[in-house]
């Protein structure tokens, strides 16, 4: 399996200040911090989202990678990673090939890790399977029928 750059040490292209609050849709290549507030919708597919310790964002996002030591409440989606560090707080159902959730974050929702799509071939090709599609390994009881003279 390739191992994928971490995209943290890019160069921040926006940023959204404390004092700033913002309704809208954001759309965007790069990486963007948001240290204000935000609702509304985040798309950035080939895109790194930075929520700092103060930033709190009200939105479905869809982003390559997903960073926050703030508050998030909605859907999170990322290609790559989604990476949530204290003080940080998710409320919301979050989906990536890797979740890190350090410990002391708040989150309320459902996570689901998913392979990322271009590894998902080499899966099926070296017959790797998922969890749910293995038979169970429970075995049927055994058909115990007692008789009088048996339990003597």
């Amino acid at each position: 399996m390739r191992k994928r750059k971490q995209r943290t040490s890019e160069q921040i292209n926006s940023f959204i200040g404390k004092e700033v609050q913002f309704d809208g849709k954001l759309t965007f290549t790069g990486s963007v911090k948001i240290d204000g507030h935000f609702k509304g919708e985040i798309k950035a597919a080939s895109g790194n989202l930075i929520v700092g310790d103060e930033g709190v964002v009200e939105a479905d996002i869809h982003a390559a990678c997903v960073h926050c030591s703030g508050e998030i409440r909605g859907r999170i989606t990322a290609d790559e990673s989604i990476n949530v560090q204290v003080p940080g707080k998710v409320f919301g159902d979050i989906q990536a090939p890797t979740v890190v959730i350090q410990e002391g974050v708040r989150f309320e929702g459902s996570c689901k890790t998913i392979p990322p799509e271009a590894d998902t071939g080499q899966a099926e090709k070296q017959g790797l399977k998922s969890v749910q599609s293995f038979p169970s390994s429970k075995k049927p009881a055994k058909n115990r029928t007692s008789s009088k003279e048996g339990d003597r």
